[in-house]
């Protein structure tokens, strides 16, 4: 419970769920700060990735709608002549943080593993061989590339974050998805 003294007894650990954390994730909680124990630290870090989600589903899925993209988040594909156009969002599993993934495949699906053949309809971007995507935003010294939205004391970081997809999107995705076989 916030603000609860724990008085360590001697001989004992205490457990990672009362194990109190200082954190602050607004302009107030900084001024305030406060102990917060990790089941609340996780429970903040969702409603941030919560507001994320919407600040992408608000900004960035309207773009590909007008792209003439299909699907929902986080996955969304569209044919191209002999090509399914295929991005996809992934979040960082510690939070405040994000990738946008692009890559393509053949309009009729993907050829998988044990002679299978997954529908244009299941294709995901996370089912292409890493040398058949690319991560928005990496540049050809890098490969990797995280949009971040932790920037602690910006009231608008979530949609500064969904916005810094934009410019990729006409850029970079549509560079490799258009590229000579």
């Amino acid at each position: 419970m916030p603000g609860t003294h724990n008085p360590k007894v001697e001989g004992s650990n205490p457990s990672p769920a009362t194990k109190k954390t200082y954190i602050y994730s607004t302009p107030t909680d900084f001024f305030n700060l406060t102990c917060h124990t990790p089941a609340e630290y996780d429970w903040r870090v969702a409603s941030d990735r919560d507001k994320m989600i919407q600040a992408l589903k608000a900004v960035v899925v309207p773009e590909l709608r007008a792209k003439s993209f299909e699907g929902t988040f986080p996955h969304f594909r569209r044919r191209s002549g002999e090509f399914l156009h295929l991005l996809s969002i992934q979040f960082n599993k510690h939070g405040r943080s994000f990738v946008v993934e692009v890559g393509r495949c053949p309009s009729d699906g993907l050829d998988i593993p044990l002679g299978k053949r997954l529908p244009a309809s299941e294709v995901t971007v996370w089912r292409l061989h890493p040398n058949e995507r690319i991560r928005l935003g990496a540049d050809h010294t890098e490969t990797d590339h995280w949009f971040r939205f932790d920037q602690l004391l910006e009231w608008d970081r979530h949609n500064k974050a969904a916005r810094g997809v934009l410019p990729y999107l006409d850029s970079m995705a549509e560079s490799w998805w258009n590229r000579p076989m």
